[in-house]
């Protein structure tokens, strides 16, 4: 059986992330401590949705872009974040199970709303009607408290966030 998970914010190739969001691990260990985490959880077969800023942009080449993607476990489902680089990322996906979403994504799994944007945002589709709210952007910085809005940022715990914890 598969199962989905959600993260965001990964930052391959961007160096001071490391920094920044102060991931335990050095610099050059950075891809590595990235992979070797989300591989713990995350199978081959299970669906991931990234919600943004999977790369930092123009400063990764394509070809390590793509030998980070290879060694991931999982089919993943991209929503664009404002360092992605589309046109990289949808290279990337093309003749494999990945998938480039958009900016924004409504999705319906196991009879539950779920929207799924790179920034957390205040209103929703169908939020009154119990519609998820996922998002990333923030790293590990909370944003106010709504209802239904999840930060699942890569920064948070330092793992992937399964559809389990959002489905009660």
């Amino acid at each position: 059986m598969s199962d989905i998970w959600f993260t965001s914010d990964l930052h391959f190739g961007h160096d001071n992330i490391v920094k920044y969001c102060d991931r335990p691990c050095m610099v050059a260990e950075h891809t590595d401590f990235i992979i070797e985490s989300l591989n713990k959880h995350i199978k081959d077969g299970d669906t991931v949705y990234h919600l943004g800023d999977f790369s930092y942009g123009k400063k990764i080449k394509f070809d390590d872009l793509k030998a980070i993607l290879d060694r991931l476990n999982g089919n993943w489902q991209f929503i664009i974040g404002n360092h992605d680089n589309e046109n990289q990322l949808k290279a990337l996906c093309q003749k494999t199970n990945h998938k480039v979403l958009g900016d924004y994504h409504s999705e319906s799994i196991e009879d539950k709303t779920f929207i799924m944007f790179h920034y957390p945002i205040e209103s929703w589709w169908n939020k009154k009607r119990g519609a998820i709210h996922l998002y990333g952007h923030t790293h590990h910085n909370d944003m106010r408290h709504i209802e239904n809005r999840y930060n699942v940022c890569f920064d948070r715990d330092f793992k992937p966030y399964p559809l389990s914890q959002f489905i009660k």
